[in-house]
């Protein structure tokens, strides 16, 4: 184990050259331990001005306090794409299942552009090549022969075919 310590070393040494303020050695090579030296050094830049030296010795702590903040602040960004990601998904399936049927977004006429719809289709199914061992889709597989209710297709969609189907497909479910 001594050898990681004097990459760990090595590391504070390299922040030290570049000016960075070290409070605490040990917390610092505690935290380089988790988080990649790379991924650290990425956040410096933030704190220079156009003639790259750092502003006023910057503290390693003041850098990981904005790396914390930035982790922070994605994870909260992801979590409420998810919520709408979500919300997408089950409004389309549901208006798309009213106003044709489970099916509909099978069938080439609810759409705009036959090669979109193609790509779309296509899409879908290598998804469901790959997805086939998820116990739901498996199921439903099964049950309707390589097809998929919308409801439950829709599960598997990636944003990007969210994006293509909602673009593609008739203006009057578009609107609904």
């Amino acid at each position: 184990m001594p050898k990681q310590n004097n990459i760990y070393e090595e590391q504070i040494n390299m922040l030290l050259n570049k000016g960075i303020l070290i409070e605490d050695k040990i917390e610092a090579i505690k935290i380089l331990s988790s988080l990649n030296y790379y991924s650290f050094i990425g956040y410096i830049p933030n704190f220079t001005n156009e003639n790259i030296n750092y502003q006023n010795k910057i503290s390693f702590n003041k850098i990981y306090k904005t790396y914390l903040f930035d982790r922070r602040l994605r994870n909260i960004v992801l979590y409420i794409i998810e919520i709408i990601e979500n919300t997408i998904k089950t409004k389309i399936s549901y208006v798309f299942s009213i106003e044709t049927d489970e099916f509909g977004y099978l069938d080439s006429s609810n759409y705009k552009d036959a090669k979109e719809y193609k790509m779309l289709i296509s899409n879908l199914k290598k998804l469901l090549q790959k997805d086939k061992k998820l116990e739901l889709i498996n199921y439903y597989v099964k049950k309707y022969g390589n097809k998929l209710p919308i409801y439950i297709g829709i599960n598997i969609f990636t944003m990007g075919m969210i994006n293509s189907l909602y673009r593609n497909i008739n203006t009057n479910i578009q609107k609904k």
